[in-house]
C-alpha cells in the first residue's frame, strides 16, 4: 500500500479522480469532476460578466473618442473658420462678377480676405471661377475691389513697406491687377 504523502493527497484517489474525470468526458463530452458543482462554475462565470462588459464598453468609448479627436484635428485649419461675402463688382457687359470674401477665424482674432472672379460671358460653355488671394499687412483693413477697365479688375491692398504692382492675365480677356500701396514706403530702406 501505497504512503500518504506529507501535503495530504493520497496519490491513488488522485489518479482515480482522473481516471472518472477523463471516463466521464469521453461518454458526456463534458469534463466536470466527480463531486464538483456545476453551477458554481457558472456562478463564478455570471459574477465575472458585468466586469467584462464593462471593459469592453470602455474599450468602445477609447476607440470612439480617439475617432472623434482625430477628426477634429484633421479638419482644424478650417473648422474655426467662417467665409462670408463683403461686397461684389459687376464688370460694365456682367460679363465677369469680382466678389469680396472674408474669412474670419478663431472668433475674429484671424481675418483673411480673397476675391472670387466669376466668368458668365456667352459662348462660355460652363461658367469658371478663379480666387486671388489677397496679401496685405494692414488688418482688418478690407482691400478695395473694383473694375478699372472693362476687362480689368483692380485690387488694391494697404500695406506697410511694399509699394508696387502685379498684373495677371486669366482666361481669354480678362487682367487682374494687385496694387499694393505702402503706409511707410521709406520704413525698409532699399541699399
Amino acid at each position: 500500500m501505497l504512503k500518504q504523502s506529507s501535503s495530504g493527497c493520497d496519490p491513488l484517489r488522485t489518479l482515480s479522480s482522473w481516471t472518472t474525470i477523463l471516463s466521464s468526458a469521453m461518454s458526456n463530452g463534458s469534463a466536470t469532476p466527480e463531486g464538483s458543482d456545476a453551477t458554481m462554475t457558472k456562478a463564478g462565470a455570471t459574477r465575472r460578466l458585468p466586469f467584462r462588459l464593462a471593459g469592453l464598453l470602455v474599450l468602445i468609448g477609447l476607440l470612439l473618442g480617439t475617432a472623434y479627436v482625430t477628426s477634429y484635428f484633421a479638419r482644424l485649419p478650417e473648422s474655426n473658420c467662417s467665409t462670408s461675402p463683403i461686397s461684389e463688382a459687376w464688370a460694365e457687359d456682367h460679363a465677369y462678377k469680382a466678389t469680396l470674401l472674408e474669412k474670419q477665424c478663431n472668433k475674429w482674432e484671424t481675418i483673411f480676405y480673397s476675391v472670387r472672379v466669376d466668368a458668365y460671358s456667352p459662348p462660355l460653355r460652363r461658367a469658371w471661377f478663379t480666387i486671388e488671394q489677397v496679401e496685405d499687412d494692414e488688418r482688418p483693413v478690407a482691400p478695395v475691389v473694383r473694375w478699372e477697365m472693362r476687362r480689368a479688375l483692380l485690387i488694391e491692398m494697404q500695406t506697410r513697406t511694399l509699394s508696387g504692382t502685379i498684373q495677371r492675365h486669366v482666361g481669354d480677356d480678362l487682367t487682374i491687377v494687385r496694387r499694393f500701396q505702402a503706409r511707410e514706403p521709406n520704413a525698409f530702406p532699399n541699399n
